[in-house]
């Protein structure tokens, strides 16, 4: 089994790299950075069409800061994401993600949202209701127009 990181760094630790090119059973790499109580997951490269489910099941993942899911095949991302309490950082480029939940203004913890080259035409103002967002990244999508108030000059 693969090791997960604990930390985020410009340079990604060895057994990340590992796990990117080698492993494919991700209820393995869940179930291990769950138990090791791991604060980043990294699912990158995945062909994943929908998060696990298994990531909002008996609140196991509270402890997750940070989800890495750089080119895989998610649509959307789902509603239940806002039980990801703790959640920080969420890297999410590279997919095909046209619409985001409603509800995702219940991240309120989450600094960093980086959706560049998905398939967005429009952000929800509830992107823009995050207060500790610091971050934001939405390049490369065919977005028309963003809501009044959510940028400032």
């Amino acid at each position: 089994m693969t090791s997960c990181s604990t930390q985020c760094s410009s340079t990604r630790p060895q057994t990340v790299q590992v796990e990117d090119i080698e492993a494919n059973n991700i209820t393995d790499i869940l179930e291990e950075c769950r138990i090791l109580g791991h604060k980043l997951i990294y699912l990158n490269y995945k062909g994943l069409t929908k998060l696990p489910t298994q990531l909002f099941k008996d609140n196991a993942f509270l402890h997750v800061e940070g989800i890495y899911l750089k080119r895989n095949l998610l649509q959307t991302l789902p509603q239940d994401l806002k039980f990801l309490s703790n959640l920080k950082e969420l890297y999410a480029p590279s997919n095909k993600i046209a619409e985001l939940p409603e509800d995702m203004s219940e991240l309120s913890k989450l600094e960093s949202l980086d959706l560049s080259m998905n398939n967005l035409t429009h952000i929800p103002c509830c992107v823009f209701d995050i207060k500790s967002l610091k971050t934001l990244v939405l390049s490369q999508n065919s977005i028309v127009h963003l809501p009044p108030g959510s940028y400032s000059c």
